[in-house]
């Protein structure tokens, strides 16, 4: 426990979950995200499992501060190769200034404040790694929200660029861009 991977150069995406979970212990999707750019954690497990890999599945709570220095505790998913790796994090409090917010009030204030949201943005402000049941919920409340494409430019392990589309959710009276095909945002007309 608490050893480093110090290269991740030519491994699977399996092998530096299972090697993360060996040699440091549990992992979040959050954790898997930010430190190895491992979007679907859950498709690795369960390819693990497949594989025939014994893995513990719980839950953590984990403080997350937002851009705004508004924190609030997160529950994540946590899988380890055995539950005493799980890990904790005692007397989570928030810091004071934030009352309890559910997921659906913390999207809602977002898109209301800055018109759009993209997955990365809600697990990286708010440690949400399910945005789209968040905002069906929130369309089956009656939000007039819209699905947009977003293209961003990502890098693989091998350094090759190339262009992906990214979901990105908006208010219905978010600025569209009408020219281009696919329904983008234009950002640079987003709401600051």
């Amino acid at each position: 426990m608490g050893k480093r991977i110090d290269t991740n150069e030519g491994m699977t995406q399996k092998e530096i979950i299972y090697n993360h979970m060996r040699d440091i212990g549990a992992i979040t999707p959050y954790e898997a995200i930010n430190k190895y750019g491992i979007t679907r954690l859950s498709a690795v497990i369960k390819d693990l499992k497949t594989a025939g890999v014994t893995i513990a599945t719980g839950e953590r709570p984990t403080l997350v501060t937002d851009r705004k220095g508004h924190s609030h505790v997160a529950m994540f998913a946590q899988y380890a190769l055995s539950k005493n790796d799980f890990k904790y994090e005692k007397d989570l409090q928030p810091n004071g200034e934030e009352e309890t917010r559910t997921q659906k009030q913390i999207v809602r204030e977002h898109l209301a404040e800055y018109g759009a949201i993209t997955p990365l943005e809600a697990i990286n402000e708010y440690g949400m790694t399910r945005l789209s049941g968040v905002i069906k919920n929130l369309k089956d409340e009656g939000v007039d929200i819209v699905t947009c494409t977003k293209p961003t430019k990502v890098t693989n392990r091998e350094g090759e660029t190339h262009i992906a589309l990214f979901a990105q959710y908006a208010l219905k009276d978010a600025n569209l861009n009408p020219d281009k095909t696919k329904g983008e945002l234009d950002l640079n007309k987003r709401k600051k």
